[in-house]
C-alpha cells in the first residue's frame, strides 16, 4: 500500500474512527514509504509520508489510550511535523492535516486548540461532518478542565471538587466511546491539580490530609501511566517534611524516630517503584532519589 493510498485511507477511515491494533498502523505505512523530512524527497512527497505516519499513529491503540500510555513525546513530535506544512495550498490535504492536528490536541488535553482546528474544516464533507460532531465535545471538555480561581481556601477546594464530580459524569457519559480515555485522563489531571493545591496549603488543613489525598488518588488511578510518578511525588512530599523536621529541631529537640518515620515513608515509596517497574523512566528517577535520600539520612543522623 503506497503513501498516497495511506492519505486516502486516512480520510475514508474517519467514518469508523476507533482504536485498532498496531498492525493497522504498520499496514498503512508499508510498501514504498520513507521517513518523513527526508531531504532526498520533494516537499510534496515528504507530506505524503507524514500523512501516512499520522494515519498509522492514530490507528494505533496506544495513541488512543493516553491514560495508560505516556504519549507526550510522540504527540509533540507529530504535532511539530504537521506544523511544517501549515502553508499548504492543497485544500483536501490541508483539512486532513487540520483533522490530524485536532486529534493530537485532543490526546494532549488541549481541547481549545482541537476545537479551533475542527472549526477550520469546511470543504471536505466527510471531514466537516466529523468535525462538527467533535468540536462541541472538545468545547465540553475544555469547559470541564478549566478551573476558576478563588481567593479563599474553601471556595477553591469547592471548585476542585465540583470539577471532579463533573469529570466523573463525563466518564459515565462517554463510557464505551472514543472519548472514554479522554474523560479518565481529565479526571486524573484534575485530581493531580487538586492534591497539589492541598499540598501547597498543608498548614491550613488537618494533619495528614496531604498524604491521605495522595494515597486515594494513587489507588484510584493505578492503571494510569502517571501511577509511579504520583508515588514519587508523594515520596518527595515525605522527604521534604523530613528535611523540614531536621532543620527545625536541633540538638536535644531532635528525635531520630520522628525523622526516620518520615524519611522511611519516602524510601518505601521509592523502593516500591524500583521493585515493580524496572527499566522505566520512573525506575531511574526513583533509584536516584532513593540513593540521594540514603546519603542525606546518614548525614542528618550523624550531625544531630
Amino acid at each position: 500500500m503506497g503513501c498516497k493510498m495511506a492519505i486516502e485511507n486516512y480520510v475514508n477511515g474517519i467514518k469508523n474512527w476507533v482504536a485498532l491494533p498496531i498492525l493497522a498502523g504498520a499496514l498503512a505505512l508499508s510498501t514504498g514509504c520513507r521517513r518523513v523530512n527526508d531531504p532526498a524527497l520533494q516537499p510534496e512527497r515528504n507530506l505524503e509520508v507524514l500523512i501516512g505516519e499520522v494515519y498509522g499513529a492514530t490507528r494505533n491503540s496506544k495513541f488512543n489510550d493516553a491514560y495508560r500510555f505516556d504519549m507526550r513525546e510522540e504527540l509533540n513530535k507529530m504535532g511539530s511535523a504537521l506544523e511544517l506544512h501549515e502553508n499548504l495550498q492543497d485544500a483536501q490535504l490541508k483539512e486532513v492535516i487540520a483533522f490530524a492536528k485536532a486529534k493530537i490536541f485532543e490526546q494532549k488535553g488541549e481541547y481549545d486548540r482541537a476545537a479551533k482546528e475542527y472549526e477550520g474544516i469546511k470543504s471536505d464533507k466527510r471531514l466537516k461532518q466529523r468535525a462538527e460532531t467533535y468540536k462541541p465535545i472538545c468545547l465540553e471538555f475544555e469547559a470541564a478542565r478549566t478551573i476558576n480561581v478563588y481567593k479563599d481556601l474553601n471556595s477553591q477546594l469547592g471548585e476542585f471538587n465540583a470539577k471532579l464530580e463533573n469529570s466523573r459524569k463525563l466518564n459515565e457519559k462517554y463510557k464505551g466511546t472514543e472519548y472514554e480515555d479522554n474523560a479518565k485522563k481529565l479526571e486524573l489531571d484534575l485530581g493531580i491539580q487538586r492534591v497539589r493545591f492541598i499540598a501547597e496549603h498543608e498548614d491550613l488543613l488537618e494533619k495528614g490530609a496531604v498524604e491521605t489525598e495522595y494515597l486515594k488518588l494513587i489507588a484510584q488511578h493505578n492503571g494510569s501511566h502517571l501511577y509511579d510518578d504520583l508515588k514519587i511525588e508523594l515520596a518527595g512530599h515525605y522527604e521534604s517534611k523530613a528535611d523540614s523536621y531536621a532543620k527545625t529541631f536541633a540538638g536535644t529537640n531532635f528525635r531520630p524516630n520522628e525523622y526516620l518515620a518520615l524519611s522511611n515513608n519516602a524510601a518505601k515509596l521509592y523502593q516500591d517503584v524500583i521493585r515493580r517497574h524496572p527499566e522505566t523512566n520512573s525506575y531511574t528517577v526513583a533509584r536516584k532519589s532513593l540513593s540521594a535520600l540514603e546519603e542525606k539520612r546518614k548525614d542528618v543522623l550523624k550531625n544531630h
